[in-house]
């Protein structure tokens, strides 16, 4: 399968994830709507780009490039790396994932400053915690380090 068939396949079954997120996000009641809706609306409206993107820029079917089995690994750690966030969110904390997991994923696709890498991912964990305990004052599971250290 070409890459151009591949990416639409993707692109449309993404949108129709989001378009199911975003019909779902607009039956919460009053304001808890807002930010589901917002996202899921986001990444719907990024699909139908990304879909117009493919068409737009047609190339002949002979010519297109071809998904490689380098692209097909990729994918697979990055859902795989998903899902063990999740899975470490729900049993250390998000933010105790977060200072492993950005790290890993930046090493593990290639970039080796280390410098950048740890004021990225000090950065990223600080407007975590900006938006999810300041801002929206959402309650997340325990940091398990933390716990067990006493605070």
């Amino acid at each position: 399968m070409s890459r151009r068939h591949t990416e639409l396949v993707a692109a449309s079954l993404f949108g129709i994830l989001f378009a199911v997120l975003l019909w779902n996000g607009l039956n919460y009641s009053n304001r808890s709507a807002y930010m589901p809706s917002a996202a899921s609306g986001l990444g719907l409206l990024m699909c139908i780009a990304w879909a117009i993107g493919i068409f737009v820029t047609a190339q002949d079917e002979a010519a297109a490039p071809m998904v490689m089995q380098a692209d097909v690994r990729r994918f697979l750690t990055i859902v795989c790396a998903g899902a063990a966030f999740v899975a470490g969110f729900l049993w250390v904390g998000l933010f105790t994932t977060t200072l492993i997991f950005v790290p890993a994923l930046s090493y593990t696709f290639g970039y080796r400053n280390a410098l950048v890498t740890s004021l990225t991912t000090v950065g990223f964990v600080v407007v975590l915690y900006i938006v999810f305990r300041a801002l929206l004052a959402v309650p997340l599971p325990p940091e398990r380090l933390l716990t067990m250290a006493g605070f």
